[in-house]
């Protein structure tokens, strides 16, 4: 068996070798010059480095900010919202929240659950709060903004519903924890008002869609063009 302390080096090491060696050398040189000199050659290389990168870091800086930058406009309701970048990803964020709950779903009297239903309502809730709060405060003369439009459907929709429903349904099913929920007194009126809510959510829905600046929003509500 040969000894691996007499193998000789790989070309590659040895190449490596040179190669460290030869920017040691450069460095070392570098800081013998004068001052001057030094930053003229610090500042070249820097250019050209910056030079060469360009297309990468000028299409990062487009990403990052000018979205943020950039202003649209949407009219719901009457109403002017104005948006910027981390605005129109907040509202993509509550789009896609809302239009996939049960909250802008159709559901007759003998589908699902009352209890799913109410859980359902209480989780949007909770992450429009979460998603408002982790937001920077919106300051965009007195237009609109999704922050405003959150809290209407926060105060104005959900609030009131869940106010009243959600102690009922958890009353009755503490008492009745395995009867159906076709079984509860107030099923009928429970589902009568989600009936009375759910176009307002779903409404809410496309709201956040046109403030999110998302093409063709009808493709999402498909719903919407059969009951035309």
């Amino acid at each position: 068996m040969k000894n691996s302390a007499i193998i000789p080096l790989s070309r590659r090491a040895i190449l490596g070798t040179l190669l460290g060696a030869s920017v040691g050398a450069f460095i070392f040189w570098l800081i013998q010059l004068q001052q001057i000199g030094f930053l003229i050659a610090v500042g070249a290389g820097a250019g050209a480095l910056v030079a060469s990168m360009w297309p990468i870091l000028y299409s990062m800086w487009l990403r990052v900010h000018w979205d943020d930058w950039h202003l649209t406009e949407a009219e719901l309701q009457g109403l002017k919202f104005t948006s910027a970048g981390s605005q129109r990803r907040a509202a993509w964020k509550l789009f896609v929240e809302v239009s996939t709950r049960i909250a802008a779903q159709p559901l007759s009297d003998a589908e699902g659950d009352d209890g799913k239903a109410i859980s359902s309502l209480h989780e949007l809730f909770r992450c429009t709060r979460d998603v408002v709060a982790q937001m920077e405060p919106t300051r965009i003369g007195k237009a609109e903004t999704v922050e405003t439009y959150a809290l209407a459907m926060l105060n104005g929709d959900l609030r009131p519903f869940l106010s009243k429903w959600h102690p009922l349904w958890e009353a009755w099913r503490d008492a009745n924890p395995s009867v159906p929920c076709t079984n509860w007194q107030m099923h009928g009126e429970f589902r009568s008002d989600l009936r009375h809510l759910q176009p307002k959510i779903h409404g809410r829905a496309k709201g956040f869609a046109q403030i999110a600046g998302i093409p063709n929003i009808a493709r999402f509500f498909p719903d919407d063009e059969r009951q035309r």
